[in-house]
């Protein structure tokens, strides 16, 4: 049972996925020109490694992405303030076989400091037979030169 209940924090955080990130034309701050254009490549790279982090069950390489003072909030309401909980959440969902998608609903990169993307996210766990559908929206942050999951806010779809 504990498990399961493991799973299940898992899985309230598992919308952090961002989910493929195809650039478009209004993708970038096109005032900021060139710079700007690099930092939403750089950032559609980022989103690539993080979601195949996750599909990969890569924990350490995962958890990274987020920031230190990230903020996610599950689909049932609880919050989580710290990268040691986000990665205890996860740790108990990588120990299973699932399956997820994840397409990009709507992206938006503000030249090299914010970007946002929701996503239409659906995980499966068959051996539990549990079901998930949820719609998740993550804001990024760059600093460093690196984005960073600032905040994770997952809705569940009835």
């Amino acid at each position: 049972m504990r498990k399961y209940g493991i799973v299940l924090a898992g899985l309230a955080l598992a919308g952090t996925l961002a989910g493929p990130a195809a650039a478009s034309p209004d993708s970038t701050d096109t005032a900021s020109g060139g710079a700007a254009r690099g930092c939403a490549r750089q950032f559609d790279e980022t989103v690539r490694k993080f979601d195949d982090a996750f599909l990969g069950k890569r924990l350490d390489e995962f958890v990274s992405n987020y920031h230190r003072d990230a903020t996610t909030i599950s689909t049932a309401g609880d919050v989580t303030t710290t990268n040691a909980q986000i990665r205890d959440n996860f740790a108990g969902l990588f120990e299973l076989e699932f399956s997820a998608v994840f397409p990009t609903i709507k992206k938006n990169v503000e030249g090299c400091t914010t970007a946002v993307i929701v996503s239409d996210f659906t995980l499966d766990i068959p051996s539990l037979n549990f079901h998930a559908h949820f719609v998740n929206s993550l804001t990024w942050t760059r600093e460093h030169g690196k984005w960073k999951v600032l905040n994770d806010q997952n809705t569940p779809v009835l």
